[in-house]
């Protein structure tokens, strides 16, 4: 399964899953059946972003060790400049995290307008 995370930008590939909220995105995650996660930062909510779901995964990872989690591929696709960075040093962790439990895991940036 592909989770895509954006308030307003639709995926193009229509097979995608479409989640707008953080909650809703994590909530998909659990399950263990995502195999690619597009993330935005900015959900258009006060409480909510992208990289609330980075923190998560992360902290799932760390407390319970297990990677079937975490999808193969994490890419960050949000226009927010401060935020790329912080989303993708996330993402990082999360690979490094993944690495040390045998299991890789793919880290990228792309513009969602080009995806």
């Amino acid at each position: 399964m592909v989770i895509w995370l954006d308030d307003t930008f639709k995926p193009k590939n229509s097979d995608n899953l479409w989640v707008k909220t953080a909650s809703e995105c994590i909530e998909w995650l659990k399950m263990g059946e995502c195999t690619t996660l597009y993330l935005d930062h900015d959900l258009g909510l006060p409480d909510e972003t992208g990289y609330d779901v980075i923190l998560w995964l992360e902290k799932t990872l760390v407390k319970t060790e297990n990677a079937n989690i975490i999808p193969d591929e994490i890419v960050i696709t949000t226009f927010n400049t401060s935020a790329q960075k912080k989303m993708f040093n996330g993402a990082m962790k999360i690979k490094q995290l993944c690495t040390a439990l045998n299991k890789d895991v793919e880290v990228s940036f792309h513009r969602k307008d080009n995806i």
